[in-house]
């Protein structure tokens, strides 16, 4: 007696074991469970941009550092885009005025940007060896006495339009407000409050004929914490009713339901209880758990039922057809459970925490619903008395009728079939070249939503407000303001506003009049942190001890790819004109999501390669034989193949989302050929021909395969009503997986399966045709 043979009969004993103490078994699971629920009153949200940060890189401890000296500039601003043909008119720019002054009122706000609060800095002279600074307002509106000074300064303005670029577009129909707020970005849920007020306080003080359209890192976070809640509320419900319909259709009784939604709704509320003992936020992406563990935790369900009333038809006995179940099926779904938890195990290897923290919860709970389904179904199947008859409708038999159709053409024509898998194969690598691995912030959305509206206009009007920030200072730890340092400082900066994506770059340098000398820097950036409007915004530039300069640049949201390109572009010039006499770090917020979202593809290709390494030897073991191994090599392999060349082929792009559905493909696929190749392990050792073995496996588990593949597609398909165009993406990606994963399984098992017996038999014709 082999190892899988001792742990199928022990098991079977278990199962004995449990049937004849069922209360002293599920009352203690219950206590469990119910401990284990009771975590989700502490269950946290956390839809910040955050969990992508690759928080073990170096450089997201250089940018806690460069944090605690210059803030957060880098997402720290809200920004409103008020809309209006007569923008440089007098009575819209002293609305404007009011409404600038209203906002800095309110608490929390910690700096306005408007046409009418920019201010600009002039010297005045000294009898001292330094000029003095004086502040003056880039459009004084309480010093026009009269409207004809008004609409002179608008008219100036007007001519001189490049030099407002940063709150006034160049049609002149569009203007910035934007808002710094105190509370930190980690903060969302205070900035929330704050920007309420703020938008109350524009829509109490807004122009005439005015639009508004708000955007900013915590408005799309908030806007995304909304929406994710309520899409996955739909798609859980949604996927709930196809699953429902489908089991319905198939077996046409509504209290198969019961048993079969039973184990997989406690497992959800149980998942959710023990993300909040771990304190495992919901996330964009683990925001997916509840309809992922629904379809996985119905697949095997449905397996059980189907083999239960195969055997109650015939017999009509519960205890009977209850440990025929556990007989054909427990291997299976063992094996299937834990390749399936190895598949989501494999996203621990990934570096980007928010993965991590999906793989973990997703892995736990396919072992839960493992325990769930074998303890609770026959448990059920012994309370709920269900009919025998399972296939007496139309639609079960015609997917029953198609499948063995596809499979006796590939048993017959075997060499066909691998002709055209070798076909599909080589589309599939050909088309690897035009895949396109990116990420974009802003189209997450659809075109027509407010929040992508709104950040579209911003890059096209504007000039964005995310980007780099930089770090400079000399190595030596000396101050930047010898003649040499600004020389060399200045020219680096013009050239990173010389780049193609470069929208606009501030810097102490922009912020300071031209200048003679170290003295006179030295003198004015002193005066200037004794001038109160000035000295937040001169935190934001340089240190206390003059020693470290921050340069903000900004630019529209070119994606991941072309991010990349760019601050390499940026390395370069560092490197070009200030040398080794300055080190040089990019740091933010934007820079630590751009190599997250870099990260993806690296992570993709780890965790492929693990799910593979750990899945094998479960595949060995689980069928021992090495011809049944190499085909279920190919079959699951196939099913990852060909999504990768659907996203290339259809331009849907390699990113979070559509990454971390390709390692969790394989645990699943590999759950329906687990359960037709241990039936073909069975089948082999009696002899028989291959075409009535293929038919004895499809007898047994076909149902169930071509069952569940229709819930894990309908399930995922469900996703298509999320909002947020990665979870879109991700539904139809594991969708198109899984009808490949089907037709590996009903074409070309079957066909692999009986290639050695087609070559035997042509070797035998051939002897005979000899004598």
């Amino acid at each position: 007696m082999d190892f899988s043979t001792k742990v199928h009969q022990n098991y079977l004993n278990l199962q004995k074991l449990i049937g004849k103490n069922q209360r002293l078994i599920l009352v203690p699971c219950f206590i469990i469970w119910l401990i284990l629920s009771l975590g989700i009153f502490q269950l946290r949200y956390d839809f910040s941009f955050k969990p992508f940060f690759l928080t073990q890189s170096s450089q997201y401890q250089i940018t806690q550092q460069f944090e605690q000296t210059f803030g957060q500039a880098s997402g720290s601003y809200v920004t409103f885009i008020l809309h209006n043909q007569n923008i440089l008119q007098p009575g819209f720019i002293l609305n404007l005025n009011e409404l600038s002054t209203q906002i800095t009122e309110v608490n929390g706000v910690a700096r306005v940007l408007s046409l009418t609060t920019l201010h600009n800095l002039v010297t005045e002279p000294s009898s001292k060896q330094y000029p003095t600074l004086k502040l003056m307002p880039a459009f004084p509106v309480e010093s026009f006495n009269e409207e004809l000074d008004l609409q002179k300064r608008l008219q100036q303005i007007a001519d001189n339009i490049d030099a407002y670029r940063l709150v006034l577009s160049k049609d002149k129909q569009y203007t910035l407000l934007a808002v710094k707020l105190i509370p930190p970005l980690s903060d969302l849920q205070q900035r929330q409050f704050i920007i309420e007020n703020i938008t109350s306080k524009i829509n109490n003080h807004l122009p005439e004929n005015t639009q508004v359209y708000k955007s900013g890192v915590s408005i799309v976070e908030a806007t995304y914490a909304e929406q994710i809640l309520i899409d996955q509320f739909i798609a859980t419900v949604l996927t709930t009713v196809f699953v429902a319909m489908l089991v319905y259709l198939v077996l046409k009784q509504w209290r198969v339901l019961l048993i079969v939604l039973t184990p997989v709704f406690l497992v959800i509320v149980s998942c959710l209880g023990v993300m909040g003992w771990l304190n495992i936020p919901v996330t964009i992406i683990n925001s997916v758990v509840p309809a992922v563990i629904l379809v996985i935790g119905v697949a095997d369900a449905i397996h059980m039922v189907l083999a239960y009333l195969r055997k109650y038809s015939l017999e009509r006995k519960t205890d009977v057809a209850i440990e025929d179940m556990l007989f054909t099926t427990s291997p299976a779904c063992f094996y299937t459970s834990i390749s399936t938890a190895a598949g989501f195990f494999s996203l621990l290897m990934a570096k980007l925490i928010i993965i991590q923290n999906f793989g973990l919860v997703v892995a736990v709970a396919v072992i839960q619903l493992w325990l769930a389904n074998q303890l609770l179904i026959p448990f059920l199947l012994r309370k709920i008395l269900l009919q025998p008859n399972i296939i007496d409708n139309k639609f079960a038999k015609t997917t029953v009728s198609f499948m063995y159709k596809m499979a006796n053409f590939a048993t017959i024509q075997p060499y066909k079939v691998m002709c055209g898998t070798g076909g599909v194969i080589v589309v599939c690598l050909l088309s690897f070249n035009f895949i396109n691995i990116e990420q974009k912030f802003n189209e997450e959305l659809a075109q027509q939503h407010p929040i992508r509206v709104a950040q579209t206009l911003l890059e096209q009007k504007f000039t964005g407000f995310l980007g780099p920030d930089i770090r400079v200072k000399r190595v030596d730890g000396e101050h930047v303001f010898t003649h040499n340092s600004v020389n060399k400082l200045t020219t680096f900066i013009d050239a990173i506003k010389a780049l193609e994506h470069t929208g606009t770059i501030h810097s102490i340098f922009h912020l300071l009049p031209s200048l003679n000398n170290e003295l006179q820097y030295k003198n004015s950036i002193e005066q200037l942190r004794h001038l109160p409007s000035e000295q937040l915004n001169l935190a934001e530039l340089i240190n206390e001890s003059n020693t470290v300069v921050a340069l903000q640049i900004r630019i529209a949201d070119i994606g991941s790819k072309q991010a990349m390109l760019y601050t390499k572009h940026i390395q370069d010039l560092a490197k070009q004109h200030l040398g080794s006499e300055f080190k040089v770090d990019i740091v933010g917020q934007w820079w630590l999501a751009q190599q997250g979202m870099n990260q993806i593809l690296i992570d993709m290709i780890i965790t492929l390669c693990t799910a593979f390494v750990i899945i094998i030897p479960i595949v060995i073991v689980a069928l021992k034989e090495k011809r049944l191994v190499i085909i279920a090599i190919i079959i699951n392999f196939l099913p990852i193949l060909i999504p990768l060349a659907f996203m290339a082929l259809t331009g849907i792009k390699v990113r979070i989302g559509t990454a971390v559905v390709l390692a969790i493909a394989i645990g699943i696929v590999v759950d329906n050929s687990f359960h037709l190749l241990t039936k073909l392990r069975s089948l082999a050792k009696e002899n028989m021909p291959v075409q009535a073995q293929i038919q004895l496996m499809l007898d047994s588990a076909g149902k169930g395969v071509i069952y569940t593949t229709f819930a894990l597609v309908a399930g995922f398909l469900s996703m298509l009503s999320n909002q947020l165009i990665a979870i879109n993406d991700m539904g139809v990606i594991a969708s198109v997986t899984f009808v490949a994963a089907l037709l590996a399984d009903i074409l070309l098992l079957p066909a692999l399966y009986a290639l050695p017996q087609i070559k035997t038999n042509q070797q035998t014709i051939s002897k005979g045709a000899r004598c």
